[in-house]
This record gives structure tokens, sequence and C-alpha cells, in this order.
């Protein structure tokens, strides 16, 4: 699982008879990138969403990673339990 802070549009799209509801925008994209990156039962933030949080839950920092479509590495945090 992974979680992403950020602003994104919502919105039902598709033909009157098949309408389905979805998320856009970069956070959007980012955070399904990084899913990649988790494993079964691991709950993954980015610093965005720990910077918010940071005196709520305990996190394991994770090694930077470079994702396809950043140019920056990404800070990626493990959640750990809450405090």
């Amino acid at each position: 699982m992974k979680i992403n802070t950020g602003e994104a549009v919502t919105g039902n799209i598709g033909l009157e008879k098949r309408m389905a509801s979805t998320f856009i925008g970069d956070v959007v994209n980012f955070a399904d990138r990084v899913q990649s990156q988790s494993k079964a039962g691991e709950i993954l933030i980015f610093d965005s969403t720990f910077r918010k949080v940071i005196k709520k839950i305990a996190v394991k920092k994770l090694i930077p990673h470079y994702l396809k479509g950043k140019q920056k590495e990404v800070e990626l945090y493990r959640i750990q339990g809450v405090i």
C-alpha cells in the first residue's frame, strides 16, 4: 500500500451504462509508481505525507529511490506503527 499527499482531480468518466470514478494528477501517478516498490502488507509514505504526521507514527526511512518520470531521488518511509 502507498499513501501520498497532494492535489488531484477526481470525477466520473465513461459512458452512461459504464461509468467509473477516477483520480488524475501527479501525486496519483507518483503513488502508483511507488506501489511497485512495496511488499505485501507494507505501507509506504512519501516525505510530504511524513512531514504531516511526523509526531503520530513510527517509521523507518528507506534508501532513496529513483522513479520513472522523476529527476530526483524520492524519500520513502515504511510505517512501523502508531505512536
